[in-house]
């Protein structure tokens, strides 16, 4: 074997075990595979042949010797391949057979776990070290390597094209077999979701809308439909709002009470009999709410690192967002903003829901079209680049109730004007704004103009 690195830490007696085993046993090949990948092994021939034995099994879905070999012979010399390969024939024309294959990958796991921090320490040691270095930047760097270790990520790690092809044909067999589970987190409208199949992980989604359109109420009852139907943590950032006024704008919603009498306290007892019943409902979710004015996008992230299952993140609402690095031109600060978003929502694997206002420029439009387009959002920048989703709140009796049919005048469109994974539709939606409430309407999703 080649002289190995000895400051750092790997079991090869254990590796050596789990390639020889593997190659005399290889039915356990697709339980290992789950638990160990090519960049756990230390020593080089063995990472090699482990990553051979995932590619012959994708092949062939199965693995074998002679297909593994052929394999394996083309990352190495014809020197280091018959020598290799004479090493492999002894290991396994010696090898005791018992079955200790959990304790192997146990030790591996861990010695690649200790390589890693041992790595990451490096570097945020050398980090911290540089002449004029960033406190915030360095902590946040070091923050997000212990994340990602903690989570058994690797960012230092190529995906190679067979190991994403996997993922691929596995969520595809997912979809045919059970394609509720398959789906992105439902919003709890069901005509939205019919047309965006859910809120992906990793997707920045936007909400957009003139101040007073229910943009903030649209976001809290997504929040509120995830919470219940996922049991997974949703957190809030509320900017504008504190955590109190948004807790009583909630219980509004769920309990179906005018929010005017919950906040002047002119209740029935029937107000208060659904107050209590939907307070009861409301804390047994994972809803957590953080009131911090001007609160950095990496301060967030620095937050929803301690929250455990994380399902759906809120922020309310993105020109109030401090930038994490101070500019005079407010759309370069605002374009980093929503790159860092973006960045924080596919680092912590769940979507990200931003409200963000609206421009008066829809307004200086002739008075028949109003309706919001993606050059409305307010210091837009890189915001239509960086989000997988749009979505627009729009309402003719916004600007003009006179004109509008009172049988519609409680009635919303969703305008899907950005959908990275589908089509660009609109949704009506019904809004009560007394409970600042909105629901669905059956059979209402149109194609845009």
């Amino acid at each position: 074997m080649a002289e190995l690195d000895r400051t750092l830490p790997f079991q090869a007696i254990a590796e050596q075990s789990i390639i020889v085993k593997l190659l005399i046993h290889p039915d356990m090949f697709a339980d290992v595979e789950r638990k160990l990948s090519p960049s756990d092994f230390y020593i080089k021939n063995f990472a090699t042949t482990f990553e051979a034995m995932k590619i012959v099994n994708m092949e062939l879905n199965g693995v074998n010797y002679a297909s593994v070999m052929d394999v394996v012979k083309k990352s190495l010399t014809d020197t280091e391949f018959k020598k290799y390969a004479a090493e492999l024939e002894a290991f396994i024309g010696s090898f005791p057979d018992s079955n200790n294959m959990d304790d192997w990958v146990k030790l591996v796991r861990d010695s690649s776990m200790l390589r890693k921090i041992a790595t990451a320490s490096r570097e945020i040691e050398s980090s911290a070290m540089e002449r004029g270095a960033d406190v915030n930047q360095v902590l946040d760097n070091a923050q997000q390597k212990i994340y990602e270790l903690s989570n058994n990520r690797d960012s230092n790690e190529f995906v190679t094209m067979h190991e994403a092809l996997m993922q691929s044909l596995s969520h595809i067999e997912l979809l045919k077999t059970d394609p509720e589970t398959a789906k992105g987190i439902p919003t709890g409208f069901s005509t939205v979701d019919e047309v965006i199949v859910g809120l992906g992980k990793g997707d920045l989604v936007f909400i957009g809308a003139r101040p007073g359109m229910g943009k903030t109420s649209f976001a809290m009852n997504i929040a509120a439909n995830v919470a219940k139907s996922t049991g997974k943590a949703v957190a809030i950032f509320s900017l504008e709002m504190s955590a109190e006024q948004l807790a009583t704008r909630m219980l509004a919603s769920e309990a179906l009470v005018d929010s005017y009498n919950l906040r002047s306290g002119k209740l029935t007892t029937d107000d208060q009999t659904q107050i209590g019943y939907a307070a009861a409902q409301l804390s047994k979710t994972n809803i957590y709410i953080d009131d911090t004015s001007g609160i950095t996008v990496m301060q967030m992230k620095s937050k929803l690192r301690r929250l455990h299952n994380l399902g759906l993140v809120i922020v309310d609402y993105l020109q109030l967002v401090t930038g994490d690095r101070r500019t005079e031109n407010r759309v370069v600060e605002v374009s980093e903003i929503t790159r860092n978003l973006k960045i924080m929502a596919k680092d912590l694997g769940v979507p990200i829901i931003c409200a963000a206002q609206l421009s008066r420029s829809n307004e200086k439009r002739g008075s028949s079209d109003k309706k919001p387009m993606l050059s409305d959002l307010r210091e837009s920048g890189s915001i239509e680049q960086d989000a997988d989703l749009v979505m627009f709140l729009y309402s003719d009796s916004y600007y003009d109730k006179d004109k509008v049919n009172p049988e519609k005048a409680n009635i919303v469109q969703c305008i899907i004007a950005k959908n990275r994974h589908g089509s660009i539709k609109t949704v009506d939606l019904a809004w009560s704004p007394q409970y600042t409430k909105f629901s669905s309407i059956a059979s209402n999703v149109s194609e845009n103009d």
